[in-house]
């Protein structure tokens, strides 16, 4: 099958981006998706925000605006739909990584893509198709899950683990009432136990360096994906509360193949990502959210047992089985 993906986000990126660059959850997982499709036997084109023509794993990556140019037998649009006007391609796939509101959609000019290429549309999450009107004209939709990067499901899950609470959601407004919330549970927790933020700068926090350094909070830049993934090798759980615009949550998925369960609202997407008990903590709140990382930080076996569960997730999240449930829905279209 002759496939091409295009990933229209404000981020220039391109196939070898991941080596040297700390991507987010949408290039990261169209760059995956390609190569996974590629690794089958498909002749897979990615379009991105690039100025040169790169081939890798079978893929070859080429720059946005070449989009008229091709032809094929399907077009996968990573969430905006306008990318589709003037598409020579067989069938067209609307591959939704956000939530897209009416109003958003037709501001943008998606709308009329959308009426002339009657795309089937695909969501990660049940939580992400519920929330999705069901005035598109979409033909069919479809729930697919995303996959996680090599470097998670090889990850070490042997090493030695410190107390190190961590956070790699991109910074919403759930970020500061999170700081809160460890705030008062490290007057309870051991000595020693950080709360590790990866992406997120000073000014987010609404703390000072003084209060944040007081309060173990440690502030790391955006990271590769496999520097993430060696530093969850030492790293105790994940704080992820969750939002209602969150359609996936690839952070939750990558730390959970780290061996790191996950302390969450069940927010958005969360709800399925998490199984409370099992491979992470459902909260009603933050206040019972701040009492579960104490719960963990104090309690060996609990933390081990749910970081058991964690890395059972690894068996089937691995993009080689996304790529065939893509597959077998595009044979079907």
């Amino acid at each position: 099958m002759d496939i091409t993906i295009a990933c229209a986000t404000r981020v220039a990126f391109h196939l070898d981006s991941p080596k040297a660059e700390g991507l987010g959850g949408i290039e990261t997982a169209s760059i995956e998706f390609a190569k996974s499709l590629a690794a089958r036997g498909h002749a897979v084109t990615l379009l991105t925000r690039t100025d040169q023509t790169r081939a890798a794993a079978g893929v070859k990556n080429m720059a946005l605006e070449a989009l008229p140019d091709l032809t094929g037998d399907v077009l996968i649009v990573a969430s905006n739909a306008e990318w589709m006007r003037g598409s020579k391609h067989s069938r067209h796939v609307l591959w939704l990584h956000n939530h897209l509101a009416l109003n958003k959609a037709a501001r943008r000019g998606q709308i009329g893509p959308m009426l002339r290429h009657r795309p089937h549309a695909v969501f990660g999450s049940v939580a992400a198709e519920r929330a999705c009107s069901r005035l598109y004209p979409f033909v069919s939709r479809h729930i697919i899950p995303l996959g996680v990067s090599a470097e998670f499901l090889s990850s070490r899950l042997d090493a030695p683990r410190s107390l190190r609470f961590v956070w790699a959601s991109n910074p919403r407004g759930e970020l500061k009432p999170t700081v809160q919330a460890w705030l008062r549970a490290h007057a309870q927790i051991p000595t020693g136990a950080s709360f590790d933020l990866f992406g997120v700068d000073e000014g987010s926090l609404g703390l000072s360096p003084a209060q944040a350094g007081k309060a173990s909070i440690v502030l790391h830049p955006r990271l590769t994906k496999a520097d993430l993934a060696r530093s969850y090798e030492s790293a105790a759980a994940m704080v992820c509360p969750g939002s209602p615009g969150e359609t996936f949550c690839l952070a939750a998925a990558e730390a959970q193949c780290a061996g790191l369960p996950v302390i969450t609202l069940g927010t958005g997407a969360l709800a399925e990502r998490v199984q409370h008990g099992v491979n992470g903590l459902v909260c009603r709140d933050m206040t019972e959210l701040a009492d579960a990382v104490v719960a963990l930080a104090r309690d060996a076996e609990l933390l081990g047992l749910l970081r058991e569960g964690a890395q059972r997730m690894r068996p089937v999240m691995g993009w080689d089985r996304v790529a065939k449930l893509w597959e077998s829905f595009l044979t079907r279209l």
